[in-house]
């Protein structure tokens, strides 16, 4: 198990996460980790630039605006400082209660061939898309942007097609 400290601005996130030692996902910029209870995410970067925490101090205040349109995007709601006793940068987000990544429904034609087995529908697929692009549309009318706008980075409620982003 590891460690996570995080600063004190964090909303409604304990000062301290226990994380599994397994990362979930290793990308170019950090490592993905879950929390030993399940209800958080965190995004440990690998080389942080030295102003990565000022941005993402930044992008955890914008988040305060949100208001009712926070549900529909996994926004950051805590900067770690310190994984294991050592000073390093990491976002904290929660993890929706009941969520798909999208491209387990989109990856491959397998993919897609085994979800309408499973009884979804091109309706299904078109409420997700139609609620990407409102969550997009929702962060753009802000004045906000999203760095990377991909597949991998949209998770979609399983029950009731809403899709969440994922990592900013």
């Amino acid at each position: 198990m590891g460690t996570v400290t995080l600063l004190s601005n964090s909303r409604n996130v304990p000062n301290q996460l226990t994380i599994n030692d397994q990362e979930a996902h290793r990308g170019g910029e950090g490592s993905i980790f879950f929390t030993t209870d399940g209800r958080y995410v965190v995004k440990i970067y690998h080389h942080p630039s030295s102003d990565k925490q000022k941005l993402l101090q930044h992008v955890l205040d914008l988040g305060r605006n949100l208001g009712e349109d926070e549900q529909f995007l996994a926004w950051p709601l805590g900067i770690g400082d310190r994984f294991n006793g050592q000073s390093n940068v990491g976002v904290v987000r929660r993890v929706p209660a009941s969520h798909v990544p999208l491209y387990k429904l989109i990856y491959s034609p397998r993919d897609a061939v085994e979800q309408f087995r499973q009884g979804r529908s091109w309706l299904e697929y078109l409420k997700i898309a139609r609620g990407t692009a409102a969550a997009v549309r929702t962060i753009h009318g802000k004045g906000m942007a999203h760095a990377d706008i991909h597949f991998k980075n949209v998770l979609t409620n399983s029950i009731t097609e809403k899709p969440q982003k994922r990592y900013p």
